[in-house]
């Protein structure tokens, strides 16, 4: 937060200050989302995708992308 409100800000300093206001309310809003746990179903899920994926990683030949 600026010590004077009053003071003219520049644009750099202005922009950092709106991203940092825009920050700290899409924290309030989705923290209690974002540290609920995950459903089992979306938690197995993710872990066959995972292993699916570490599965086709592990068959690419050296230097494939």
């Amino acid at each position: 937060m600026r010590n004077d409100p009053f003071k003219p800000m520049n644009d750099a300093a202005c922009r950092n200050e709106i991203m940092s206001s825009i920050g700290r309310q899409l924290e309030t809003v989705y923290s209690p989302t974002v540290s609920a746990p995950l459903p089992e179903r979306m938690t197995t899920l993710l872990q066959r995708l995972s292993s699916s994926s570490a599965a086709t990683t592990a068959r690419k030949p050296d230097g494939a992308a």
